[in-house]
């Protein structure tokens, strides 16, 4: 009789928790002994003892130490629960087997048959239960945009504080996050950690457009390119894989360790460009992860979290939607929302999100989301913590800063760091240091004789001498004995020769340089050499429009020179080193060519691939686009017979100029045409050099 009912509760049980959350089958190990992979949240039933209370006469980390310790305790009265009785209740039942179990959150991942699942939803102790789901990463000038400039008048730059990013990791060989990443930790489904297993200590980015590493540097970088808190201390989680996959489980295990960690690494954020793609509103935020958010929030920890990139307007992504979270949207740098960002109820704040220049793997690189407006709001809260920690502030003062904007965008307000440490300044009338009283030296610059050279007479010495304080300064000479001022000329006996040019300021700081040099007895002839070329724009091997601006640069004895264009497919585009074309379509080999007055000829070639992105999109021409569409955009590409709007065939080389392989695996699949449609639809398809093909 047992069984039977099982077979009539068990599925029911199973499709009302999938309705509630609005997603797929459970996902994870179905066994031949039916088991499913879930995620438990477990209830805390005593607020003032179990995992996740805050305990205001317990430091820091002694409040840790006891949620690990109940933690730990009503796991294990669970899993007993549900593995209890057995044949007359002398035996245990294997109905639950533990796969993973938090450290501070109360959760766990566990494999159940129907028995156990069963027992599970009906435990007092268990809050809830739900499948393993996935989440996915949401896809310069923003600084001085969002005003973080000044830091040096309110004492800040993220010194001593970490936050800890959740991502797909961190190239931690880049010379901008140097001695700042104070710990690592990957946590990733299906072995995908670098280790190939599925937890390392080693949390290097392997995604494919640099996704953890880009984040992280516009919370900290400090190179080439400066993050908003350019002395903060990272603590890289890799909880998605290569192509921004990240599953429920895994997101947890990365809280966990950001709160075990706490203290050890004085964490005050986490910082979260992840989302589910639902369109929330709080009252219909899921709680899946609320468990984890729960013990952040719960020992002071700031949860900063993108919105989603779906463009909805009255709703936002979870864990975004979270009552505790810092939600944030993206904007141009224009001030405006970006036409992807979510937003509507439960938004907090915008920041900067539209090609966005930041650290990449290897190098630098841009990209543009919410993803990257989030770190933004991660810095500013690293400042924020750091300014209040010294004058003791509060919570809500650091909430209260980041509101503080002259700049409303749909109505929510755009993160401003100035007006934000000024907020908090004035709160304890903090007043800036005067900046330190430095003298600057003075420059020198001595235009001849030039060091190392041949000259004739008359030989004449001309330099010139300047300094920030002072403003114009005089040159003494040095030569035999003999001192001079200012510019002069002489005779000189051939032979070999040194001469001291000095210059001081106000403040006797001092520069001197010695210029050694020959004199002949004759006038040397002049060297003419050939004029030096180099074209500016466009650059070599670039995929571009017709409508183009060469520019090409010279330099040569001749002054002025002026040099002409060719191209292998049109002939001769005209005279000038900055001229207007219009270039047909294909491959054209450009030329530019320089002849000075000695008859001397430079010539530059480079490589331009002329096309445009003028394709038909409405395949099946129905005066919709739709997924018809996009079938008949893929067979016309497999089949080579895709043209664009004036019957031009179009190829990898052609005049298209899209990069079919969209989610770069190397093949041309229906997922590269699926991302192209998306593209199209939301007005970001761009070229191979990432120009967009409708602006």
């Amino acid at each position: 009789m047992k069984k039977e009912v099982l077979y009539i509760v068990i599925p029911v049980l199973i499709l009302l928790t999938l309705a509630f959350f609005f997603k797929g089958d459970i996902t994870g190990l179905v066994t031949a002994e039916e088991r499913y992979k879930v995620i438990v949240t477990l209830k805390n039933v005593d607020s003032s003892l179990l995992a996740g209370a805050a305990i205001a006469e317990l430091d820091a980390q002694s409040e840790i130490n006891l949620m690990k310790i109940k933690t730990a305790a009503v796991q294990s009265e669970v899993i007993d629960d549900v593995n209890s009785g057995g044949l007359f209740g002398f035996l245990k039942d294997d109905d639950l087997v533990v796969e993973k179990k938090y450290g501070v959150v109360p959760a766990m991942v566990v494999y159940v048959n129907e028995d156990g699942l069963l027992d599970l939803l009906n435990n007092p102790l268990v809050e809830s239960v739900s499948s393993d789901y996935t989440f996915s990463i949401n896809l310069g000038a923003s600084i001085p945009l969002i005003n973080a400039t000044s830091l040096s008048q309110f004492g800040v730059s993220g010194d001593n504080v970490s936050v800890c990013v959740i991502d797909t990791g961190i190239d931690y060989t880049h010379a901008a996050f140097e001695n700042r990443i104070v710990a690592q930790k990957c946590y990733c489904a299906n072995d995908c950690c670098p280790n190939s297993q599925s937890v390392d200590d080693d949390a290097l980015d392997d995604n494919v457009v640099s996704h953890g590493t880009h984040v992280s540097g516009i919370v900290g970088a400090n190179g080439t390119v400066r993050g908003v808190a350019p002395n903060a201390n990272i603590v890289a989680v890799k909880v998605c894989n290569n192509q921004g996959t990240c599953y429920t489980s895994d997101i947890i295990s990365g809280i966990d360790f950001c709160v075990q960690n706490k203290v050890n690494y004085n964490i005050h954020a986490i910082s979260g460009s992840i989302g589910d793609g639902g369109q929330h509103i709080p009252s219909t935020c899921p709680t899946f992860i609320d468990s984890a958010l729960d013990a952040a929030n719960n020992i002071g920890m700031f949860l900063v979290f993108a919105s989603g990139n779906n463009g909805y307007n009255n709703g936002i992504n979870y864990p975004a939607c979270y009552a505790d979270a810092i939600s944030v949207a993206a904007s141009s740098k224009a001030d405006a929302m970006a036409s992807f960002s979510n937003r509507g109820p439960g938004l907090n704040v915008v920041a900067p999100g539209v090609n966005i220049y930041s650290t990449a793997i290897g190098g630098y690189g841009t990209l543009s989301g919410t993803s990257q407006a989030t770190p933004h709001v991660s810095g500013f809260v690293a400042l924020l913590v750091e300014f209040a920690n010294k004058f003791n502030l509060s919570r809500t003062d650091i909430f209260d800063a980041l509101n503080k904007t002259n700049v409303l965008i749909e109505g929510f307000p755009r993160i401003d760091v100035g007006m934000g440490l000024s907020y908090l300044a004035n709160l304890v009338n903090y007043t800036p240091p005067l900046p330190p009283v430095i003298n600057n030296p003075p420059g020198l610059n001595v235009v001849s004789p030039l060091n190392n050279s041949k000259i004739s007479n008359p030989v004449e010495f001309k330099a010139s001498a300047s300094d920030v304080e002072d403003g114009e300064l005089n040159v003494s000479w040095f030569l035999v004995n003999n001192s001079y001022y200012g510019n002069f000329t002489l005779n000189l006996s051939v032979g070999n020769y040194s001469i001291i040019a000095s210059v001081s300021d106000s403040d006797n700081a001092t520069i001197n340089t010695t210029i050694f040099f020959e004199v002949f007895n004759q006038t040397i002839p002049p060297v003419n050499n050939a004029p030096v070329v180099e074209i500016i724009s466009p650059a070599n091997n670039s995929f571009i429009g017709r409508n183009i601006t060469l520019i090409a640069n010279v330099s040569d004895e001749d002054l002025n020179l002026s040099g002409s264009w060719l191209s292998n497919l049109q002939g001769s585009l005209g005279h000038g080193n900055e001229i207007n074309v219009l270039l047909s379509e294909g491959s054209h080999i450009i030329s530019f060519e320089v002849t000075d007055s000695g008859n001397l000829t430079t010539v530059q070639e480079i490589n331009l691939y002329v096309g445009s992105c003028l394709i038909d999109f409405d395949k099946n021409t129905n005066s919709q686009l739709d997924i018809g569409d996009v079938v008949v955009l893929f067979n016309e590409f497999l089949n080579n017979s895709l043209t664009d709007t004036s019957g031009t065939f179009c190829s990898q080389s052609g005049t298209c100029l899209i990069e079919f392989d969209r989610n770069v695996n190397t093949i041309y699949d229906i997922g590269d045409m699926v991302l192209i449609f998306n593209g199209f639809l939301n007005n970001n398809l761009t070229t191979p050099a990432g120009n967009n093909c409708f602006p």
